[in-house]
C-alpha cells in the first residue's frame, strides 16, 4: 500500500491485541434506475434498466487507521489488502460497490426464480511499522455478503437481455439482519442519473448519521451498566 498513514497514538501491540476481534459492520442494497431512449426506433421507444448499489458501514476503535472495500469475489479470493487509498481513523468507514450482473444470472432469475450472488467486504487496519510513513495492513476482517436478486424482462429483447431489470433484492449482512428492496420500475430518463446518484449519497449519509447516533447511545448505555 502506498498511502501515508494518519498520525495515531495506537501502538502495534495494541492493534495485534485485537486479532480475535470482529469489527462491527452492516450492509445494505439499493437500486438506481435509468432509461435509454432509442432514437432509431419508430415510434421512439424508452427501455428501462437498473443497477444495484451495495454499501457497507464499518465501526472500529477510534484512532486506528483503516481502509475498506467491497469486491465481487468470494472472500476466499479476497487475499490482498484493500486497494482503496482512503484511510479512515475516526472509527467509522463506508465502502460502496456497483456490481455487474451477468447475462447468465439474469436468465436464471427471470420467471420468478431468485438467484444468489456472493460479494465480499473487507476492512484492513493499517500501521506504519517501519516508520517510513507507509501504512501496511497488519490486521483485517472479511465478511461475506450474500445477495438474492430477482429479474424480469422489460419489454422486448428476450430472456437475459440488457433490458432485464431487478424487481427485488435482498442482502444478509451476517449479523442476523437483512435488508431488502422492492423496485419501482417506472422509467426515469437517463439525464437524471447524476441527480439520482447524488440523492442516493445524501440518503446514505443521513442513514449513516442515524446509525452512528444509535450506536453511540448503545455504547453509552453499556458503559453506564458496566460502572454501576
Amino acid at each position: 500500500m502506498t498511502s501515508t498513514t494518519k498520525s495515531s497514538l495506537i501502538t502495534y501491540d495494541a492493534i495485534m491485541a485485537l486479532q480475535n476481534s470482529t469489527f462491527h459492520h452492516e450492509c445494505f442494497i439499493s437500486v438506481i434506475q435509468d432509461a435509454t431512449i432509442l432514437q432509431s426506433s419508430q415510434p421512439t421507444e424508452t427501455t428501462t434498466t437498473n443497477s444495484p448499489i451495495i454499501y457497507c458501514n464499518f465501526v472500529f476503535p477510534i484512532g486506528l487507521n483503516a481502509t475498506v472495500e467491497i469486491k465481487d469475489i468470494p472472500c476466499s479470493q479476497f487475499t490482498q489488502a484493500s486497494s482503496n487509498a482512503t484511510i479512515y481513523n475516526e472509527g467509522e468507514a463506508t465502502a460502496i460497490l456497483k456490481p455487474t450482473i451477468t447475462t447468465e444470472e439474469k436468465m436464471m432469475s427471470e420467471g420468478g426464480t431468485f438467484v444468489s450472488h456472493e460479494y465480499c467486504a473487507r476492512i484492513d487496519i493499517v500501521f506504519d511499522q517501519d516508520g517510513d510513513g507507509i501504512a501496511e495492513s497488519v490486521l483485517y476482517n472479511r465478511f461475506m455478503i450474500p445477495i438474492t436478486y430477482r429479474f424480469e424482462t422489460n419489454g422486448s429483447g428476450g430472456a437475459g437481455s440488457s433490458n432485464s431489470r431487478i424487481v427485488s433484492a435482498n442482502v444478509d449482512d451476517g449479523n442476523g439482519r437483512s435488508s431488502s428492496v422492492v423496485v419501482d420500475v417506472r422509467p426515469i430518463i437517463g439525464a437524471l442519473v447524476g441527480s439520482l446518484i447524488t440523492l442516493l449519497v445524501v440518503l446514505l449519509a443521513r442513514r449513516w448519521k442515524r446509525y452512528r447516533s444509535n450506536r453511540r447511545k448503545e455504547e453509552q448505555n453499556m458503559n453506564v451498566e458496566a460502572t454501576v
